[in-house]
């Protein structure tokens, strides 16, 4: 086949009033878009681009610029402000935003401008002699769901242009359709890792060309479960090597051992972009929580939905799918219009279920957490956590699927007993985002407090006081582990200590400690050592120079501490965390 018959780019298209109705249809642009202004931002790296106050200063291709108009956006969000001018210099990106702030455009125009300029094959012959797609562009997704969204926006910003993308996604009852359209050719390739490892071992996909990698919602991707399998695509198949791709990862938080992890796939000198404080709520939802016996849950939701005066779209968060179908079946029972969405139904259902609650043919929907997790419905009134979550960071997506794009929108929570391992973060973000706390939480965070968990410190420096020497042989210290520093404390513990081999630490350029204001206590081989000043803002953070996911930390400014000891070029050590 020649290099000629080898570009199977369609040319632009006329336009299609039923396709702009379909692609275009139902966006909204809030009350209170303009709040966005008011949200810090917090840009950090070398030479970050400037931001872009209006869409006119990136110089799209006008196609882009039309369907940016016709999506609703009348001047970037801050998360586009700053996202799309560095994607569109090449920069690797960590982005962080409030959920239903616009991250998906974020990264889809850029992406979509690229392939306009750049033009390049869709499809080649493999040396089986079959045809192989080469995407220019790889966005990894965790869901089925969010996967077919993306794909909408994907077709969205790109109509009338030449860019063709595809998805993939795990179910037997749509593996042939999607290969049928994945051989009509692909430029940008949205896809779960699942399915997509399973068509490049059979030759059908190749990462050769790919030159933009887009893992969104990164924590989860990375957290639950996927990380192998993205390990796997990037690293032992034909995908360029990070410095010759760009790469972004986008979520609405990134909890810090996260954020370590996510550095194997980024250039030292990435954009790391924060808007708002990292997993943060947006302040356009109202979030009330309520104290509720666990036998009363259903006659309180049915007051609540009962009390909705607009019948808006209502979404219920239960624990299990069974949860799901037996609130779905209670609730149909007394004659609600609702449908329940969960793992066990088919792919179909689960669609016809979405498309149903999206159009407003059923008002409620009871979702387990496979709905949580980035979809976009933008006329989500009110979101009801009929069983919260025990993670804060599942608490800020859940409730995320209302006040998307500036909307006012509404969530419940029901407190029970069971939830008290939540109190604490649950009543921080509370606060953080000027809502009403309930007097009966703040008493109850009170009389629980120990120490701060840990998911709520997945933004801030983690601060360690010490205000006593440690014994070397306190219960505090961990074993030994060659070439390893062991951090012997946890949350809220005074006494700290790190332990390693003194060869390991005169011989490496990776360490550093403040030489004043510590006890040193040479111990045969080893060595050890105990702060006993206090110190603060100790940053932890995953190295990435580690391979066994150790988390590593960066200690206080040398100059308030004295000279730092040992030969050294960087402030960064490797240790295990121990929580």
């Amino acid at each position: 086949m020649s290099a000629t018959s080898d570009n199977i780019l369609p040319q632009e298209g006329s336009r299609n009033e039923i396709v702009e109705r379909v692609l275009f249809t139902g966006v909204n642009c809030g009350i209170n878009f303009d709040k966005y202004e008011k949200i810090p931002v917090l840009a950090t790296g070398s030479d970050v681009p400037f931001p872009c106050a209006v869409f006119d200063e990136l110089q799209l291709h006008p196609w882009i610029q039309e369907n940016i108009k016709k999506s609703g956006y009348t001047k970037p969000t801050p998360v586009q402000k700053y996202s799309i001018p560095s994607l569109l210099n090449c920069r690797d990106l960590m982005s962080c935003a409030q959920t239903g702030s616009g991250k998906t455009a974020a990264f889809l125009i850029p992406v979509i401008n690229h392939i306009i300029q750049n033009e390049p094959t869709a499809m080649k012959m493999s040396h089986m002699n079959r045809r192989t797609v080469f995407p220019v562009a790889l966005i990894l997704l965790p869901t089925r769901e969010l996967a077919m969204q993306t794909h909408k926006e994907a077709l969205k910003f790109a109509y009338r242009t030449n860019v063709l993308s595809a998805v993939l996604y795990g179910g037997r009852e749509n593996y042939r359709d999607q290969v049928q359209k994945l051989m009509l050719g692909c430029h940008m390739l949205i896809a779960t890792p699942g399915r997509l490892l399973d068509l490049m071992n059979q030759n059908v996909v190749s990462l050769h060309e790919c030159r933009f990698l887009i893992l969104d919602e990164a924590d989860r991707m990375l957290d639950m479960g996927f990380e192998p399998q993205i390990r796997q695509i990037v690293e032992y198949h034909s995908m360029p090597e990070k410095g010759k791709r760009v790469t972004a990862l986008f979520s609405a938080t990134f909890p810090k051992e996260i954020q370590v992890l996510a550095q194997d796939f980024l250039v030292p000198n990435y954009v790391f972009l924060s808007v708002g404080r990292v997993g943060s709520t947006s302040e356009n939802i109202v979030q009330k929580v309520i104290w509720v016996e666990e036998h009363d849950k259903k006659r309180l939701l049915m007051e609540l939905l009962d009390t909705d005066v607009n019948k808006g779209l209502t979404l219920i968060f239960v624990e299990t799918k069974r949860g799901a179908n037996e609130l779905a079946w209670h609730l149909q029972r007394n004659h609600y219009n609702v449908m329940p969405i969960h793992g066990d139904l088919k792919q179909y259902e689960r669609e016809r279920h979405l498309e149903m609650f999206r159009s407003g043919q059923t008002n409620i929907l009871v979702a387990t957490a496979v709905a949580a997790r980035g979809l976009d419905i933008p006329n989500v009134n009110h979101v009801i956590n009929f069983n919260l979550p025990t993670d804060i960071d599942e608490y800020v997506h859940r409730i995320g699927r209302t006040g998307r794009a500036g909307n006012i929108g509404l969530a419940t929570s029901f407190f029970t007993d069971r939830n008290r391992n939540i109190s604490h973060d649950l009543m921080d973000l509370l606060v953080e985002s000027n809502q009403e706390v309930p007097e009966w939480l703040e008493k109850m965070t009170k009389e629980n407090y120990k120490s701060p968990s840990k998911s709520y410190d997945r933004a801030r420096p983690i601060s360690v006081a010490q205000n006593r020497v440690e014994e070397l042989n306190s219960s505090a210290w961990c074993s030994q582990t060659p070439s390893t520093i062991h951090a012997s404390f946890s949350h809220g513990d005074t006494g700290n200590a790190f332990i390693n081999e003194a060869s390991t630490i005169f011989q490496s350029n990776m360490y550093q400690i403040p030489q004043s204001n510590c006890i040193y206590q040479p111990h045969g081989n080893t060595f050890s050592f105990v702060p006993f000043a206090p110190i603060s803002s100790i940053n932890y953070w995953r190295s990435t120079a580690n391979t066994s996911q150790s988390v590593g930390f960066l200690q206080p400014d040398a100059s308030a501490y004295g000279e730092p000891f040992g030969v050294q070029t960087s402030q960064t050590a490797f240790c295990n965390w121990h929580l």
